[in-house]
């Protein structure tokens, strides 16, 4: 018999309000839809006057270009910061996946495009993780609408 395969997942999103990112640490066991999920710790942080700024670069007006490098470089290194604290803290030496939602700083799901404002290169070469990220434009370019965590979570937390 085959072992059940478990990992630790860490999730992470900042959401339209900007209030701050949440990141989530699941332990995820087995594959497919037969899959379960546990909390294993999960943490919230400030986005401090990064919050400010990516609420004007979502504004549509203009900025430089280094200013949404700027940007996707320091949500990035918070994402870090954020997962690698909660590692520590949950005795989890790293993720075996990252998913980062970014910010989204434009949503045109009918002309099928989205643009999530994020630096994964933090996460990857602080955590040695690999880091799915892009995940709107992922699922608006396979037919979705945009929000391609939604349907899958509910299954595994409200399902069968």
């Amino acid at each position: 018999m085959e072992a059940e395969r478990t990992r630790i997942i860490a999730g992470c999103r900042t959401g339209t309000s900007l209030d701050g990112l949440d990141v989530v640490l699941a332990e995820v066991r087995g594959t497919g839809l037969a899959i379960s999920a546990r909390t294993v710790a999960g943490a919230h942080r400030e986005l401090g006057e990064l919050g400010g700024v990516l609420r004007r670069l979502a504004s549509g007006g203009p900025a430089p270009p280094i200013e949404y490098l700027r940007a996707a470089r320091r949500l990035g290194e918070l994402h870090a910061e954020a997962v690698g604290g909660l590692c520590r803290g949950a005795n989890v030496p790293r993720p075996d996946l990252v998913a980062a939602h970014g910010q989204t700083i434009w949503h045109a799901s009918r002309e099928v495009l989205s643009w999530q404002l994020f630096d994964p290169w933090p996460l990857v070469t602080k955590l040695r993780s690999p880091v799915v990220y892009d995940l709107r434009q992922a699922d608006l370019n396979v037919g979705g609408r945009g929000a391609p965590i939604t349907p899958l979570a509910d299954w595994v937390l409200y399902g069968p």
